[in-house]
């Protein structure tokens, strides 16, 4: 405290600061020595500054701190004068204001970098063609995009059901809290099947046989006949399947039909062994 002025009757004092402050007075010229006190408060209408609490920080992400407007300076460590200030990057940041009384006061936040926020949608598949895989990422997040649209059942959600014709990277950005992501991709390579075209069905003579081929590229055969080659001699009527499987898994099939087996002519000849002259027996 700090006396300004004074006379016989009053005092004037100056409050550098906050806090409780008694002033004594006493008259020593009158019969009686007489004495009284007083006890002034002395503080501010207006609040204390506060930031907040440290806080993290999402890379790519903003954060606006407040503090308050109420005061009637403001000052950053930037040097900016606005009650807001807007934040990127993660770092100790303070504000020093002045009230309406002209104390100065002053706070500071910690922001600190955020950790990753995890997000999974498995490891990298290997499907073949035709092939649906379903993808799903973990709960938690507000939302879900998914990109690129490239035979998708949908783009938003937490799961999601896709059948890629050609090698396909699916990523996926799920947002945790307002501003903070997290980010995967996962790689579907597509194994294309070799057709398999055994043809027209087909009907023949007693006595012949078709040979139908599945044809080559493929690890396995196998025929409803039971037979596992690659080709399948057919002698009866019927109907004719095959499954041939490649070194990936994958599956192609095809039928035959072979809807009538003809039988043979019986030629017959004229028994008559009697010839007219100068004629000819054919």
């Amino acid at each position: 405290m700090q006396i300004i002025a004074q006379t016989d009757s009053s005092v004037t004092v100056r409050f550098k600061s906050f806090g409780r402050y008694a002033i004594y007075g006493r008259n020593i010229l009158s019969c009686v020595p007489t004495e009284d006190s007083v006890v002034i408060i002395a503080a501010s209408s207006t609040p204390p500054v506060n930031l907040g609490l440290d806080l993290q920080i999402c890379p790519g992400n903003i954060k606006t701190l407040h503090a308050g407007k109420v005061y009637t300076h403001y000052e950053w460590q930037d040097g900016s004068t606005d009650s807001l200030l807007t934040i990127n990057q993660p770092g100790q940041y303070w504000v020093k204001v002045t009230d309406s009384c002209d104390n100065i006061l002053s706070d500071t936040i910690n922001v600190i970098l955020a950790p990753p926020v995890p997000l999974n949608i498995g490891i990298d598949r290997i499907i073949c063609e035709n092939d649906t895989v379903h993808l799903t990422a973990n709960p938690g997040f507000m939302n879900y995009q998914w990109s690129p649209s490239y035979q998708t059942s949908a783009t938003t959600g937490q799961s999601i059901i896709v059948k890629p014709l050609v090698d396909t990277s699916y990523t996926i950005i799920g947002e945790m809290t307002p501003g903070c992501f997290g980010y995967d991709t996962i790689r579907i390579t597509v194994h294309k099947t070799p057709a398999i075209n055994l043809g027209n069905d087909k009907s023949f003579c007693a006595n012949d046989s078709l040979i139908i081929d599945a044809g080559f590229g493929f690890s396995n055969y196998k025929w409803n006949t039971g037979a596992n080659s690659q080709q399948l001699t057919v002698k009866s009527a019927g109907s004719y399947s095959v499954i041939a499987t490649t070194n990936f898994g994958c599956k192609s099939y095809d039928t035959l039909a072979v809807p009538t087996i003809f039988a043979l002519p019986q030629p017959t000849l004229d028994k008559n062994p009697v010839l007219c002259e100068g004629c000819r027996d054919y």
